[in-house]
C-alpha cells in the first residue's frame, strides 16, 4: 500500500494553513495538525474502501502457438468486479522473444485489456508474473498484488502463411486458365500403362512382348518418377540471423523449405532437412506425406538462431559424403559480398559435381530501392553507388554458379517459396534427377 500521487497534491496544499501562524497569529498552528490529520484520516477511509487484495483475481490468456510474423493477443481480464475498484494498471513481467509492453491501464468495470504484440523471431515467450494496481474510491490509495500465471507461448514458423501461399499457387489465374504451357521431351521414367499404339508416337516406347500376347501394337506409357529424394540444405548462420523485410533471413528460408516440402512431401518425394552453421548438424531421416510433413515442420521450428560465421566447406562437405544416390539439393543461404560469394561458389560447384542443386539467396529491397532511387545529396549518391556495387558483385556470382549448371534463384523473400516450387515442378517434368 503507498499514498497516490493525488494524495500527494492534496498533502501539499497543506503548506498555506502552515504559514498561517507567521501571518495572522502564533496560536492558529493547530490548523497544520488539523489538515495533516484530515489528509491521513482520508487516506485510511480510502484504504478500507478499497478492495482486499485476496477478493482479486487477475486472468491472463494467450495461443499456445503463434506463427513468427504474426501478432500474439494477449487478454487480460479481472474475472470478479468488486465495488469501490478503480484506476486500474496492469504489468505483465517475463522473457523470451517478444517484448512486452509497459504499465497498460485496464477499463473498470467490465473492458478486458487486449494486447497485439509483434513477432519477429521464433522461439518462447514466458510470462512468469503479471502486476495489479488500483487504487480506493477516493484515488489516495494505491494498492498492488502479483500473480503467476506461469503462461508459455511459441513463437513456430507460420504454417498459415505457407498454407496461404500454397492455396495462392493452386488458385491462381493463370494455373485455372493454363495461359502458359510447356511441353518437354519424355514424359517420365516409370511405367504407368500400355496404351494402343498411334502414328506419330516414338517407335521405342512400343512392347513388343505385350503386343506379340493381344495381337496388336503396345506401347507404353510411362509417368514422372516418384520418390525421389529432396535434400532441404540450410544455413543456420550469423548472416541468417539478420532480419530482412521484418523477420530473420533464417525465418524466410524456412518458409521457403516448408512450402516446397509442402509440395514434395504430398506428391510422394522424400524431403530431408540437413542444417549446417558453424558445424554441419546431421541429415535427418526421410520424410513424406501428411505425416511426414508434420515431423519436417517440427523440426524445422526447432531451429535456433546463432552468432557463428558459416563454414560452408565444411557443411556441404559433409552432406556430400552422406548422399550416396544422385539428389536434389536446395541450398538456402545468403552472402554479403563477393569475398563470401567467392567461398560459397566454390563448395557449391563441387556439391552439384554429383548432385543437382538449385542455390536460393534473398534479394534485399532496400539495395534496390537505394540503387534505383534519384540521389539528392552527396551522401544518397555515396550510397546509391555502394548499393550498386553490392548488386553487381550479387550478379556476378551468381552468374558464374548459372554457368556452371547450378539452378539459381535471387529474388525477394515474399515470392522467393513460390519461385522455387515452379522450379522444382519444373526439374520434375524435364526428369533431371
Amino acid at each position: 500500500m503507498q499514498p497516490s500521487p493525488r494524495a500527494f497534491v492534496i498533502a501539499g496544499c497543506g503548506f498555506a494553513f502552515a504559514i498561517l501562524p507567521v501571518l495572522v497569529s502564533a496560536r492558529a498552528w493547530w490548523l497544520w495538525l488539523f489538515w495533516c490529520a484530515a489528509v491521513l484520516l482520508a487516506m485510511g477511509i480510502d484504504a478500507l474502501l478499497a478492495p482486499a487484495p485476496r477478493r482479486l483475481e487477475l486472468e491472463v490468456k494467450a495461443p499456445e502457438q503463434v506463427g513468427v510474423g504474426d501478432p500474439l493477443e494477449l487478454t487480460v481480464t479481472l474475472p470478479q468486479l468488486p465495488g469501490g475498484l478503480t484506476d486500474v494498471w496492469v504489468l505483465l513481467e517475463g522473457r523470451g522473444v517478444v517484448s512486452l509492453p509497459g504499465p497498460r491501464h485496464l477499463r473498470v468495470p467490465a473492458e478486458p485489456l487486449r494486447l497485439e504484440l509483434p513477432t519477429t523471431k521464433r522461439g518462447r515467450l514466458r510470462i512468469m508474473r503479471a502486476w495489479l494496481r488500483y487504487a480506493g474510491p477516493l484515488g489516495l490509495v494505491r494498492r498492488t498484488k502479483s500473480f503467476e500465471p506461469k503462461l508459455v507461448v511459441r513463437v513456430a514458423p507460420n504454417i498459415d502463411r505457407v498454407r496461404g501461399q500454397a492455396l495462392g499457387y493452386f488458385q491462381s489465374r493463370d494455373r485455372r486458365l493454363g495461359l502458359r504451357v510447356e511441353r518437354y521431351r519424355g514424359e517420365g521414367s516409370e511405367f504407368d500403362t500400355l496404351r494402343e499404339f498411334l502414328p506419330g508416337m516414338d517407335h521405342r516406347s512400343i512392347d513388343w512382348k505385350a503386343s506379340a500376347r493381344h495381337l496388336s501394337l503396345l506401347a507404353r506409357k510411362y509417368r514422372v518418377e516418384q520418390n525421389r529424394e529432396i535434400v532441404l540444405a540450410i544455413d543456420t548462420g550469423r548472416l541468417m540471423a539478420e532480419p530482412l523485410d521484418g523477420l530473420p533471413r533464417l525465418d524466410h528460408a524456412l518458409h521457403a523449405g516448408l512450402l516446397l516440402a509442402f509440395f514434395g512431401a504430398r506428391g510422394g518425394d522424400k524431403v530431408r532437412l540437413f542444417r549446417f552453421g558453424a558445424k554441419p548438424e546431421g541429415l535427418s531421416a526421410p520424410c513424406s506425406g501428411r505425416t511426414g510433413f508434420q515431423q519436417l515442420a517440427s523440426m524445422l521450428g526447432e531451429i535456433d538462431y546463432s552468432d557463428d560465421e558459416t563454414n560452408f566447406t565444411w557443411g556441404l562437405t559433409d552432406l556430400t559424403t552422406r548422399l550416396s544416390r544422385r539428389t536434389l539439393v536446395i541450398v538456402l543461404t545468403d552472402f554479403a559480398d563477393s569475398i563470401g560469394g567467392e567461398l560459397i561458389q566454390e563448395n557449391v560447384q563441387r556439391l552439384a559435381e554429383r548432385h543437382l542443386v538449385v542455390f536460393v539467396t534473398f534479394r534485399d529491397p532496400l539495395l534496390s530501392d537505394l540503387a534505383e532511387r534519384e540521389p539528392a545529396t552527396l551522401g544518397d549518391l555515396n550510397r546509391a553507388i555502394g548499393a550498386d556495387e553490392l548488386a553487381r558483385e550479387r550478379f556476378a556470382v551468381l552468374a558464374t554458379l548459372r554457368r556452371r549448371g547450378i539452378f539459381c534463384l535471387d529474388s525477394q523473400p515474399a515470392n522467393v517459396g513460390v519461385q522455387l516450387v515452379n522450379r522444382y515442378l519444373e526439374i520434375k517434368r524435364r526428369e533431371l534427377i
